[in-house]
Protein backbone atom coordinates (compact mmCIF):
# COMPACT_ATOMS: atom_id res chain seq x y z
CA UNK A 1 0.00 0.00 0.00
CA UNK A 2 1.42 3.55 -1.09
CA UNK A 3 1.13 6.14 1.37
CA UNK A 4 1.94 8.99 -0.61
CA UNK A 5 -1.07 10.09 -3.08
CA UNK A 6 -0.64 10.73 -6.16
CA UNK A 7 -2.69 13.14 -7.48
CA UNK A 8 -4.55 15.82 -6.74
CA UNK A 9 -7.52 13.81 -6.80
CA UNK A 10 -6.13 11.39 -4.28
CA UNK A 11 -4.35 14.11 -2.10
CA UNK A 12 -7.94 15.70 -1.37
CA UNK A 13 -9.23 12.24 -0.84
CA UNK A 14 -6.59 11.24 1.59
CA UNK A 15 -6.96 14.80 3.72
CA UNK A 16 -10.53 14.48 3.85
CA UNK A 17 -9.89 10.98 5.65
CA UNK A 18 -7.40 12.52 7.84
CA UNK A 19 -9.84 14.81 8.79
CA UNK A 20 -12.73 11.95 9.74
CA UNK A 21 -9.86 10.33 11.47
CA UNK A 22 -9.44 13.25 13.85
CA UNK A 23 -13.09 13.86 13.98
CA UNK A 24 -13.76 10.10 15.04
CA UNK A 25 -10.91 10.12 17.50
CA UNK A 26 -12.00 13.76 19.10
CA UNK A 27 -15.43 12.39 19.54
CA UNK A 28 -15.95 8.69 19.18
CA UNK A 29 -19.41 9.15 21.08
CA UNK A 30 -20.95 11.13 18.14
CA UNK A 31 -23.53 9.64 15.92
CA UNK A 32 -23.51 12.26 13.77
CA UNK A 33 -19.93 12.15 13.14
CA UNK A 34 -20.00 8.01 12.24
CA UNK A 35 -22.98 8.42 10.24
CA UNK A 36 -21.43 11.24 8.00
CA UNK A 37 -18.05 9.14 7.64
CA UNK A 38 -19.77 5.58 7.06
CA UNK A 39 -21.58 7.64 3.99
CA UNK A 40 -18.46 8.97 2.85
CA UNK A 41 -17.03 5.33 2.93
CA UNK A 42 -19.86 4.05 0.85
CA UNK A 43 -19.27 6.86 -1.48
CA UNK A 44 -16.72 5.62 -3.04
CA UNK A 45 -14.34 2.08 -2.45
CA UNK A 46 -11.40 4.78 -2.74
CA UNK A 47 -12.08 6.69 0.13
CA UNK A 48 -12.16 2.79 2.58
CA UNK A 49 -8.02 3.07 1.09
CA UNK A 50 -7.54 6.61 1.98
CA UNK A 51 -9.00 6.03 5.34
CA UNK A 52 -6.91 3.05 5.97
CA UNK A 53 -3.47 5.07 5.08
CA UNK A 54 -4.68 7.24 7.44
CA UNK A 55 -4.56 5.26 9.85
CA UNK A 56 -1.70 3.47 9.29
CA UNK A 57 0.29 6.91 9.64
CA UNK A 58 -1.69 7.54 12.61
CA UNK A 59 -0.30 3.97 14.18
CA UNK A 60 2.69 4.20 13.01
CA UNK A 61 3.56 7.76 14.78
CA UNK A 62 2.00 6.36 17.79
CA UNK A 63 4.45 3.75 17.51
CA UNK A 64 7.58 6.72 17.29
CA UNK A 65 5.78 8.67 19.89
CA UNK A 66 5.34 5.80 22.43
CA UNK A 67 9.60 5.42 22.32
CA UNK A 68 10.73 8.36 24.37
CA UNK A 69 13.99 9.74 23.38
CA UNK A 70 16.01 11.71 25.57
CA UNK A 71 17.28 14.89 24.20
CA UNK A 72 21.29 14.04 26.04
CA UNK A 73 23.07 11.09 25.75
CA UNK A 74 22.96 8.72 28.71
CA UNK A 75 26.82 8.41 30.22
CA UNK A 76 26.57 4.75 28.51
CA UNK A 77 26.55 6.88 24.99
CA UNK A 78 29.20 8.44 25.63
CA UNK A 79 31.86 6.52 27.25
CA UNK A 80 32.81 4.35 24.21
CA UNK A 81 33.90 7.86 22.12
CA UNK A 82 35.71 8.89 25.16
CA UNK A 83 37.36 5.37 25.70
CA UNK A 84 38.24 5.44 21.79
CA UNK A 85 39.70 9.18 21.68
CA UNK A 86 41.88 7.91 24.98
CA UNK A 87 42.91 4.88 23.42
CA UNK A 88 44.07 7.02 20.44
CA UNK A 89 45.90 9.84 22.23
CA UNK A 90 47.61 6.49 23.68
CA UNK A 91 48.28 5.62 20.78
CA UNK A 92 49.97 8.61 19.10
CA UNK A 93 52.10 9.47 22.18
CA UNK A 94 53.29 5.57 22.11
CA UNK A 95 54.02 6.29 18.50
CA UNK A 96 56.34 9.28 18.86
CA UNK A 97 57.74 8.41 21.85
CA UNK A 98 58.84 5.38 19.87
CA UNK A 99 59.83 7.05 16.66
CA UNK A 100 62.07 9.62 19.03
CA UNK A 101 64.13 6.33 20.99
CA UNK A 102 64.33 4.72 17.71
CA UNK A 103 65.55 7.11 14.24
CA UNK A 104 65.33 4.48 11.93
CA UNK A 105 67.82 2.09 10.74
CA UNK A 106 70.71 3.29 8.95
CA UNK A 107 72.63 1.02 6.07
CA UNK A 108 75.73 1.08 4.85
CA UNK A 109 77.62 -0.59 2.61
CA UNK A 110 80.99 -1.14 0.66
CA UNK A 111 81.94 -2.83 -2.43
CA UNK A 112 84.32 -5.54 -3.56
CA UNK A 113 87.92 -4.12 -2.40
CA UNK A 114 86.62 -1.38 -0.77
CA UNK A 115 87.59 -0.08 3.15
CA UNK A 116 85.45 2.25 4.74
CA UNK A 117 85.33 3.89 8.36
CA UNK A 118 81.34 4.62 9.74
CA UNK A 119 81.15 6.73 13.06
CA UNK A 120 78.03 6.13 14.63
CA UNK A 121 75.45 8.48 16.06
CA UNK A 122 76.97 7.60 19.57
CA UNK A 123 80.44 8.10 18.99
CA UNK A 124 81.74 5.02 18.62
CA UNK A 125 83.01 3.50 15.27
CA UNK A 126 83.06 0.76 12.64
CA UNK A 127 85.44 -0.45 10.13
CA UNK A 128 83.74 -2.15 7.16
CA UNK A 129 85.71 -4.71 4.85
CA UNK A 130 85.24 -5.30 1.03
CA UNK A 131 81.55 -6.57 -0.21
CA UNK A 132 80.15 -6.08 3.13
CA UNK A 133 76.71 -4.51 4.02
CA UNK A 134 75.74 -3.21 7.73
CA UNK A 135 72.36 -2.01 9.40
CA UNK A 136 72.47 -0.40 12.57
CA UNK A 137 69.42 0.68 14.34
CA UNK A 138 70.00 2.98 17.73
CA UNK A 139 68.02 3.79 20.89
CA UNK A 140 68.79 5.35 23.46
CA UNK A 141 69.27 1.91 25.38
CA UNK A 142 70.14 -0.22 22.75
CA UNK A 143 72.65 -0.81 19.36
CA UNK A 144 71.15 -3.33 17.29
CA UNK A 145 73.66 -4.37 14.36
CA UNK A 146 73.07 -6.69 11.33
CA UNK A 147 75.96 -7.85 9.23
Amino acid sequence: MNNIPQTDDDRVRFETACDWFVQLREQPQSTEILSGWLEWLDADARNQEAFGRARQIWQMTEQVADKPRRATLSRRHWILPLASAAALLGLAVGVAWWSMQSPGAATYATARGETRRVNLPDGSHLELAGDSRLTVRMTAARRDIDL
